[in-house]
């Protein structure tokens, strides 16, 4: 299938966030490039090629996004702990693990319960180690139970992760 946006030259992409770093820097702001599946920056490697190639960028590191592109959050923690402004957490299973079309092959759940599973556990204790202070955000696209019930779930996860 097609993807929703034309092919995007790296080095220009990248270009182009710099040229936003250095006008946001004059007005005391960062700029923060969120990971995303079917997108330009989604696999471990672009979310280190992007690190690499902005180094005065930060990254909104979505965990459901980057494992399920097959990355690793938690070496992108252990590495650039620093360079994280926010995270979301998001659990994922699989609908058809072999669709190429990424919102076809998953669909997000409440943490904890899917492929992820305990490693958001382990991400959060990383990041509570490193002295992170930016906002989580536990993200739901699709509900299957009452989406109050779900987030319940999530949020619950959270608070026993910190204990």
């Amino acid at each position: 299938a097609p993807s929703p946006i034309p092919p995007v030259d790296k080095k220009d992409f990248f270009r182009g966030v710099n040229a936003q770093i250095e006008v946001a820097k004059k007005y005391g702001l960062k700029v923060v490039l969120h990971n995303h599946l079917g997108l330009v920056i989604e696999s471990q490697a672009d979310v280190e090629e992007y690190l690499a190639a902005c180094p005065d960028g930060y990254l909104l590191l979505d965990t459901g996004h980057l494992v399920g592109a097959g990355g690793s959050p938690e070496e992108i923690i252990e590495k650039y702990h620093d360079r994280i402004a926010a995270v979301h957490f998001k659990d994922f299973v699989y609908k058809d693990k072999d669709n190429e079309v990424w919102h076809k092959r998953l669909r997000f759940c409440e943490l904890g319960v899917g492929e992820i599973g305990d490693r958001s556990k382990t991400m959060l204790k990383m990041l509570k180690d490193f002295g992170f202070d930016g906002w989580i955000f536990v993200e739901h696209d699709t509900h299957v139970l009452d989406a109050e019930k779900e987030l319940k779930i999530s949020v619950d996860y959270i608070k026993d992760a910190l204990k």
